[in-house]
């Protein structure tokens, strides 16, 4: 590594080991499954660093490295989403970070991070498509959720559900992703969700899913709720 690479990892490791919380690390082991330590830093902190480290130096910070604990994989992605840098730098750096992705917390905090690609949603599609049609289940879920962050919007939301279908959501976190996806869709998009389901078949497993995001989604209208379910009920699923 060269010697500025090295200052700024020395600065974020002193960081991140200030501001440890051993509470905040045994509450969120049992959620996380990564073979790296947790030194449980919150999420809000990790957010103001990368932030710093975005102004300080990105490409110092993501060069290609084994990252000593869980902390500093997450940083990864938000560093990329903070960076004064174009979309095109941007879909570069993810292309490396995204195989580094193993868990649902790191897909999914860098995911809804990642609003400078906003502007330019056309470019993000294109660039998804590799991982929607990814065997990886971790791949699959990063476009599952980024299309969920991303793409709800009244210009997008036909999109979205085509997208989608081209997922493979045989493996568990994927299939969460989907299901986390559709509960989303049908609180900003309720008719459309409902055409969508009541014309596409899942399997009994991913209809579970679903019903029990929807359930828990209480940003879910109960009455949206109760037309979802029925449909996926009524569909073959749970009795």
């Amino acid at each position: 590594m060269k010697k500025a690479e090295k200052e700024l990892l020395a600065f974020v490791r002193d960081r991140l080991a200030r501001a440890c919380d051993p509470a905040y690390r045994e509450f969120v082991k049992p959620y996380i499954k990564t073979d790296k330590n947790i030194l449980g830093v919150r999420i809000p902190i990790l957010h103001k660093l990368a932030k710093e480290i975005a102004l300080k130096d990105p490409d110092a910070y993501l060069v290609e490295r084994e990252d000593a604990v869980y902390e500093e994989t997450l940083l990864r992605g938000l560093v990329i989403a903070y960076a004064r840098k174009d979309n095109a730098w941007r879909f570069e750096a993810l292309r490396a970070f995204i195989p580094r992705v193993s868990d649902w917390a790191v897909c999914d905090v860098a995911c809804a991070a990642l609003k400078p690609l906003r502007r330019e949603r056309e470019a993000f599609l294109v660039f998804l498509q590799p991982y929607l049609t990814s065997k990886k289940e971790f791949e699959i879920r990063f476009a599952l959720v980024a299309l969920m962050d991303h793409f709800l919007t009244p210009e997008y939301a036909g999109r979205f559900f085509k997208e989608i279908s081209k997922a493979d959501t045989t493996a568990y976190y994927a299939a969460m992703g989907l299901a986390w996806g559709i509960a989303t869709a049908m609180r900003k998009f309720p008719k459309e969700t409902a055409d969508y389901l009541k014309k596409t078949k899942f399997s009994p497993e991913l209809k579970k899913l679903m019903i029990k995001k929807i359930r828990e989604s209480r940003a879910v209208p109960v009455e949206i709720r109760e037309i979802a379910e029925n449909i996926l009920l009524d569909k073959g699923g749970r009795k």
